[in-house]
């Protein structure tokens, strides 16, 4: 299950980060680029505050957008990553467990019966050892307002 879990994550962050119409291998830095690219304007996932609505899933970076306008994700939360010696599957448990939580005090609701779905992003490596939690569209489609209770 976490191999699957950490295998489906990294798929998403190669189709979003590697740039494959230039048949390039290598990630495509964020900072530096000219405002055309797909990933100008975009932000490290780690600085963005509860709250924050998105253009895509917050992997490594994400363009911040109003809520008011149609949106991917919208940050729920974040904390640091249990402890570098917890195995993955234990980290990805506690990770979940926290989430499911942080999204019912955000959303006001019970996540099964909410309007939108959580999610959790583990880090992989490096410094910005930080989870995320957000929310999207149930069934996947965009996401329009916030989720956050009023």
């Amino acid at each position: 299950m976490a191999f699957l879990l950490v295998w489906t994550s990294f798929r998403i962050w190669l189709r979003f980060v590697v740039d494959v119409d230039d048949r390039r291998t290598e990630p495509v830095p964020v900072s530096g680029m000219a405002s055309t690219h797909p990933f100008a304007d975009t932000v490290a996932v780690a600085t963005l505050a509860p709250g924050t609505c998105v253009d895509r899933v917050p992997i490594f970076s994400a363009r911040p957008v109003p809520c008011s306008q149609s949106h991917l994700a919208e940050i729920v939360a974040q904390f640091p990553r249990p402890s570098a010696s917890t195995p993955i599957v234990d980290v990805y448990r506690q990770s979940l467990d926290r989430c499911q939580t942080e999204f019912a005090a955000y959303t006001g609701t019970r996540p099964d019966q909410a309007s939108a779905r959580f999610f959790v992003t583990l880090p992989f490596s490096g410094a910005e050892q930080v989870v995320i939690c957000y929310a999207s569209g149930r069934s996947g489609e965009q996401l329009t307002g916030s989720v956050r209770a009023r």
